[in-house]
């Protein structure tokens, strides 16, 4: 990363999705993700489109929306972009700032690594998916 590793090191380890990986685990997330800076309004993801990163927000808000509908709020500790880098297919929600945030982002090839050399991440990221699998299963049709 380069720049404040210790400081994004500790907010990862408050992130639930990190909660059970080792430090030197946290650290391989460090080296391989960048901190990115964006500005309220920036479009983050848009749906439909291919996806290229996995994100953890570490501070800031952005909404989640999907066919022009909100659906969900996303703040420090929330991560997105998962899905479309596990079966390369498109972005499921378009993704819009509603602040200023810093995210750290992880690429396509990086997030491979990731998932082969922290295993708790990769357990927490499906345990994470199958929630939200559920959650829209138990919800009502639109």
């Amino acid at each position: 990363m380069g720049r404040n590793d210790d400081t994004v090191l500790a907010r990862l380890a408050d992130i639930a999705v990190f909660r059970h990986c080792s430090k030197k685990e946290l650290h391989e997330v460090t080296r391989l993700s960048t901190e990115v800076t964006v500005p309220e309004g920036r479009t983050l993801t848009t749906e439909g489109e291919r996806g290229h990163e996995f994100a953890i927000v570490l501070s800031g808000t952005a909404s989640v929306s999907r066919g022009g509908a909100v659906i969900a709020t996303l703040a420090a500790g929330d991560h997105y972009g998962e899905m479309a880098l596990l079966d390369d297919g498109p972005r499921t929600a378009t993704i819009v700032a509603t602040s200023p945030m810093s995210l750290a982002v992880v690429g396509r090839a990086e997030f491979g690594q990731l998932l082969e050399d922290v295993p708790a991440l990769a357990v927490s990221i499906l345990r994470g998916m199958a929630r939200r699998l559920r959650e829209l299963d138990a919800s009502p049709a639109i």
